[in-house]
């Protein structure tokens, strides 16, 4: 079986789409489109999050980020999932590729799981700073 294979050049696309939204229309709206893109485009893992809980997130994880060949650790507790990317692989591939890096690139990773964390009853924290990040998911008791 081959491996899947994703095209990265989309994280560059995505950096230079956010710094026209921001430039054009302002931080509010840019963070609206990401929760729209939140409801929309993670709906499916919405909907197993809300049925499998952490093991959910735990599993989407996994997948994305082996594909992203990223460089990550996963804990994982009863009611709390902590990703550390040790290497963006985003940022990195950006940054070699030389395209120009959004300053709010990493906005999508705090709107998206907070909004993700709304709707299936988590609260999501990111701690994010030059490439590196932690994101958290915890149960809301």
């Amino acid at each position: 079986m081959s491996k899947k294979v994703i095209h990265k050049d989309f994280h560059g696309a995505l950096s230079v789409a956010f710094d026209y939204i921001l430039k054009k229309y302002g931080k509010n709206i840019l963070e609206e489109y990401l929760k729209i893109c939140a409801r929309k485009i993670y709906r499916d893992l919405i909907e197993k999050i809300k049925k499998e809980g952490i093991s959910a997130i735990e599993g989407y994880w996994k997948n994305i980020f082996s594909l992203e060949d990223a460089e990550f650790t996963i804990e994982k507790e009863k009611n709390r999932i902590t990703l550390e990317i040790l290497k963006c692989p985003a940022i990195y591939h950006i940054r070699t590729k030389g395209y120009l890096l959004s300053k709010e690139f990493c906005l999508q990773c705090h709107v998206i799981n907070r909004e993700i964390g709304k709707i299936t009853g988590f609260k999501s924290e990111v701690y994010s700073e030059k490439g590196k990040c932690i994101q958290i998911f915890e149960k809301i008791k």
